[in-house]
C-alpha cells in the first residue's frame, strides 16, 4: 500500500500526468480501506468502480469530513444515466474527461478547502453562538441572582434598620424608666408593633425559675425566656409572651436576646437606683430620728441638708435649704459671735429670747463638693441652763437660809438681854413718867425684832419637820408678808391686804403654806422691781385678797409689775407643787389690765 501523504485520492485513475501530490489505488476494496483510515478532501473515482460498499465508506468519510468533494472521471462515451446516478449518490462536484484532470482536481480541492473553511467557520460560529448563549444564560442567571440578592439585601437592610430602630427605641424606653413596672409597660408598648408581643415580665433571680414553671404548661400563650446577666452573675429573666399561633423564630429569638443584653444594663441601673433610694431613705430616717436639730452647712453658712427636727424648730416657712443657719435658728442677720465651725461651742440665745444650744461641729470632706462642709448638731440646753440657774438660785437661797439661821441665833441672845433690861426699867417707871412711852416703844421694837427672827427661823427650818395643825390662812398670809416686809419697805411697795372677817380654817403645815405664799409674793415683788427699773416714775401696786367660798378658799395676788415668764420661776414651781399636794390649784392670769394675777385655790377641810 502506498504511503498516504496527500489530501487527494485517485481511485482507478492514473496520476502520472499530474503535478500535484495525490494517492492512487486501483481497486474499490483498497479505496474503502484507505477511506476508512484517512480523511481526504478530494476523491477522483471512475464510475466503473462505484458500488454499495464504496458508497457506504464514502458516506462515513463525509460524516467525518463534510468538506470532501468527488470528481467523477468519465472519459467520452460514458453512459449519461450512469453518471447522473453516480452524481446523485456521491454528490459529485465535477465530471472530468481527463483532459483537464489536474485543473478539475485543483478546482475541486479549492472547493473542498472553501467548504472545509466554511464548515470550520460554521462550527466556530456555532461554538461562538453556543458560548454566547451560555454567556447569555449565565448573565441572565447572574442578573436574576443579583436582583434576588439585591431584593434580599434590601429586605435584610430594611429588616436590620427596623430591628435597630426597635432596639434603639427599646433601649431608650428601658433607660428612661424609673421602675420595673414602668419598664415593662414601655417595652411592651414598643415591641407590640414590631414583634406582636402581647406582654412581658421582668422577674429577678431566683423567682424567675418559679415563674417559668408556672407558665411553661400554658396552652394559650407562647413564652420565650431570655436570661439577664450582669457579668457572670444572673440577675433574672425577661419573659416575652405571644399567642401560640405565632411561635418565636430563630431570628426573633436572637434579636430578643440582644434586647435582653441591653435591658440587663437598665435593670442593673434600676436596682442600683432602688438600693440608692433605700439607702437614702434609711439615711434620712436615721437623720430624722435624731431629736436634736442637725444641719450640713457649707463655708458660707448655707444649709445643704437638714433633718425634720430643725425644720420643726425653725420659725421660717418654706424650704430651709440654701438659707443661712443663723437666720433659721436664731433670726440673726450675721453669724453668731461664738460660732466656731469644726469645734464644739455654745450659742446663748437668752438675749434674743431664743433657745440656747450646745453645738457639736465637725468638718467633713465630701467628694464632688467644693470647699468645706460642716456637720452641726444643735443640742438644746435651754432647760438645762435654766435648771442650772435654778439650782444655783436654790443653793444661794439655802446658803442664805443657813446664814439667816446663824444670824437669828446670834441676835436672839442680845435681844433677850435688851428686852429684860427694858422690862426692868419699865417696872421702875410710872405711866406718868416722861420716858415711860419711850421705854414702851423700845419694848415693842425688841419684841418685833424677836418676832421677825422667829419667822426667819421658821422659814429656814425644814418644812416637813412640823406637824399638820388647824390654822387660819389669814395668819399664814401675815407670816408670809412679814418675811418680805424688808423688801417691800425698802422698795416703797405697799402691800394692800383684803381678808375675810371670819377665820379661814385649814389643816396643814404652816411652814409649807407660808413658803408657798411667800414664793408667789416674791414673784410679784421681782416683777415690780423690774418694772420700776425700766419704767420711769413707776408706781408699784401689790394687793392680796383672801376669800371663802362654799367648796374652797381663794387667795388672789394682784400686781402691776413687768410682764415676765413667771411660770418658769423655781419659787413658783415649788409653790405650785405645795398647793397641788394639798389638793389645790395655782393659776396664772390677767385679772384686769394692766394687773397680773395669781390665784391660789385650797379645798375647805374639816378639822
Amino acid at each position: 500500500m502506498p504511503t498516504l501523504k496527500s489530501s487527494v485520492l485517485l481511485i482507478g485513475v492514473s496520476g502520472d500526468e499530474l503535478t500535484i501530490s495525490a494517492d492512487t489505488v486501483r481497486t474499490a476494496p483498497e479505496a474503502i480501506k484507505i477511506i476508512d483510515q484517512h480523511n481526504y478532501n478530494v476523491i477522483v473515482v471512475a464510475p466503473a468502480l462505484l458500488g454499495k460498499d464504496f458508497i457506504s465508506s464514502f458516506q462515513r468519510l463525509r460524516e467525518r469530513n463534510p468538506a470532501v468533494q468527488v470528481v467523477l472521471y468519465a472519459p467520452n462515451g460514458q453512459d449519461p444515466h450512469q453518471l447522473a446516478k453516480m452524481i446523485e449518490s456521491l454528490e459529485a462536484l465535477r465530471i472530468s474527461d481527463g483532459s483537464q484532470l489536474q485543473a478539475d482536481i485543483l478546482l475541486t480541492l479549492e472547493r473542498a478547502q472553501e467548504k472545509s473553511q466554511q464548515s470550520h467557520l460554521e462550527k466556530l460560529v456555532q461554538e461562538q453562538k453556543g458560548k454566547l448563549k451560555a454567556l447569555y444564560q449565565d448573565l441572565e442567571e447572574r442578573v436574576d441572582k443579583r436582583q434576588k440578592f439585591l431584593l434580599d439585601a434590601k429586605k435584610k437592610t430594611f429588616l436590620a434598620h427596623s430591628r435597630w430602630e426597635s432596639l434603639r427605641q427599646v433601649m431608650v424606653a428601658a433607660h428612661q424608666s424609673l421602675s420595673i413596672s414602668e419598664m415593662e409597660a414601655n417595652l411592651t408598648r414598643t415591641l407590640t408593633l414590631n414583634f406582636d408581643v402581647q406582654t412581658l415580665r421582668v422577674v429577678f433571680h431566683p423567682h424567675d425559675e418559679v415563674f417559668l414553671s408556672q407558665f411553661r404548661s400554658s396552652k394559650d400563650l407562647n413564652i420565650l425566656p431570655i436570661p439577664i446577666y450582669h457579668g457572670t452573675e444572673k440577675k433574672g429573666s425577661i419573659f416575652f409572651f405571644r399567642s401560640t399561633a405565632r411561635p418565636f423564630n430563630r431570628e426573633e429569638n436572637d434579636f430578643l436576646q440582644r434586647i435582653g443584653e441591653g435591658v440587663a444594663l437598665a435593670v442593673d441601673r434600676l436596682q442600683k437606683l432602688e438600693q440608692t433610694a433605700q439607702l437614702r431613705d434609711q439615711w434620712q430616717a436615721t437623720f430624722n430620728a435624731v431629736s436634736d436639730p442637725i444641719a450640713l452647712i457649707n463655708q458660707n453658712y448655707e444649709i445643704i441638708q437638714t433633718n425634720s427636727s430643725l425644720e420643726g424648730r425653725s420659725s421660717l416657712k418654706g424650704k430651709l435649704l440654701g438659707r443661712k443657719c443663723f437666720e433659721v435658728l436664731f433670726q440673726r442677720d450675721s453669724a453668731c459671735p461664738s460660732c466656731r465651725r469644726g469645734e464644739s461651742f455654745r450659742i446663748d440665745g437668752s438675749r434674743q429670747k431664743t433657745a440656747t444650744y450646745e453645738v457639736f461641729s465637725q468638718n467633713l470632706q465630701i467628694e464632688g463638693l467644693e470647699g468645706s462642709v460642716y456637720f452641726n448638731q444643735y443640742h438644746d440646753v435651754t432647760e438645762q441652763v435654766r435648771m442650772e440657774r435654778k439650782i444655783l438660785e436654790s443653793a444661794r437661797l439655802a446658803e442664805i437660809g443657813t446664814i439667816g439661821s446663824s444670824i437669828a441665833h446670834e441676835l436672839n441672845n442680845p435681844l433677850g438681854g435688851i428686852l429684860s433690861f427694858v422690862q426692868l426699867m419699865k417696872m421702875d417707871l410710872k405711866p406718868a413718867d416722861k420716858i415711860y412711852d419711850d421705854i414702851t416703844e423700845m419694848e415693842q421694837g425688841v419684841r418685833r425684832c424677836q418676832e421677825i427672827i422667829q419667822n426667819l427661823l421658821a422659814f429656814v427650818r425644814d418644812p416637813q419637820a412640823d406637824e399638820e395643825i388647824s390654822l387660819d390662812l389669814r395668819d399664814v398670809m401675815q407670816r408670809a408678808i412679814k418675811l418680805i416686809e424688808l423688801q417691800t419697805k425698802s422698795r416703797g411697795v405697799e402691800v394692800k391686804v383684803t381678808s375675810a372677817e371670819t377665820p379661814l380654817i385649814f389643816v396643814g403645815h404652816i411652814n409649807l403654806l407660808t413658803q408657798a405664799i411667800r414664793n408667789v409674793l416674791q414673784v410679784s415683788i421681782d416683777a415690780l422691781i423690774e418694772a420700776g427699773q425700766q419704767i420711769k416714775g413707776f408706781q408699784a401696786a401689790l394687793e392680796v385678797r383672801l376669800s371663802s367660798h362654799t367648796q374652797e378658799y381663794q387667795i388672789l395676788i394682784l400686781d402691776n409689775g413687768h410682764k415676765r415668764d413667771s411660770a418658769a420661776s423655781l419659787g413658783l414651781s415649788v409653790a405650785r407643787q405645795i398647793i397641788y399636794d394639798y389638793g389645790g390649784q395655782l393659776e396664772l392670769g390677767t385679772a384686769a389690765k394692766p394687773l397680773r394675777s395669781v390665784k391660789i385655790s385650797l379645798p375647805r377641810r374639816k378639822n
